[in-house]
C-alpha cells in the first residue's frame, strides 16, 4: 500500500501548497487511499517500518519521482497521526531511522537529490515530543516554530538552518542511539 502510494502520478500534489503541513491536509481529501493510510491505527508502525527499511539507492531506480516519493514519506512521518502514537521504543526507531536516512543521502551526493530539510520535519516534530530544549530551541525562533508547525521552509534563517544542521547529533543524543 505504501509504495503505491509513493509511486502515484500524484506524489508530489502536497507540494503544491504553501506549507507541507497544508499540502499534506488537502490533499487528504483528495487522495482517498492517503487518507485511508492515516487513520490506520497500524500507520505508524508501517511508515516507521517502511521508512527504516528504505534503500534510497532503490528508490532512484523504483519510483518514477523518487525525491518526490520521500519527500511525501518524510511528511508523512510528520502527521499527528503518527507521531502521537509511537511509543518511547517506535520514536527511538523513527530517530534511528532518520538518522541513517540523513547520512545516507550526505552519501548520495550531499543531500541535494533527497533533501536534507525534508527529514528535518518530522525529525523537528519527533524531538519537540521528548526535549524539552528543542522545544525551547523551536519557540525561541519564528523561523523554526513555523517550520515545526507546518513545514514551512521559507521563514528560516541562517541561525535555524544551523540548528538543523544539529539534528542527526540531538536525535542521537535525545534517544541514546549509537
Amino acid at each position: 500500500m505504501i509504495g503505491d502510494l509513493l509511486d502515484s502520478d500524484k506524489v508530489g500534489l502536497h507540494l503544491v501548497y504553501e506549507t507541507r503541513q497544508e499540502g499534506i491536509d488537502r490533499v487528504r481529501g483528495q487522495w482517498p487511499e492517503l487518507d485511508e493510510l492515516l487513520k490506520r491505527e497500524d500507520v505508524s508502525d508501517l511508515l516507521v517500518g517502511y521508512y527504516a527499511d528504505l534503500d534510497l539507492v532503490e528508490a532512484r531506480e523504483n519510483f518514477e519521482f523518487p525525491t518526490l516519493s520521500v519527500t511525501l514519506l518524510e511528511s508523512l512521518l510528520a502527521q499527528p497521526e503518527v507521531l502521537d502514537c509511537l511509543e518511547s521504543d517506535g520514536r527511538a526507531e523513527l530517530a534511528e531511522a532518520i538518522v541513517a536516512q540523513w547520512y545516507t543521502k550526505f552519501e548520495l551526493g550531499g543531500g541535494d537529490e533527497f533533501g536534507i530539510i525534508n527529514g528535518a520535519f518530522p525529525a523537528v516534530r519527533l524531538l519537540q515530543v521528548d526535549s524539552d530544549d528543542f522545544r525551547e530551541t523551536v519557540r525561541s525562533s519564528t523561523g523554526l516554530e513555523s517550520f515545526a508547525a507546518l513545514g514551512r521552509v521559507d521563514l528560516l534563517t541562517d541561525a535555524d538552518l544551523g540548528v538543523l544542521d544539529t539534528v542527526p547529533e540531538r536525535l542521537t543524543a535525545q534517544y541514546s542511539l549509537s
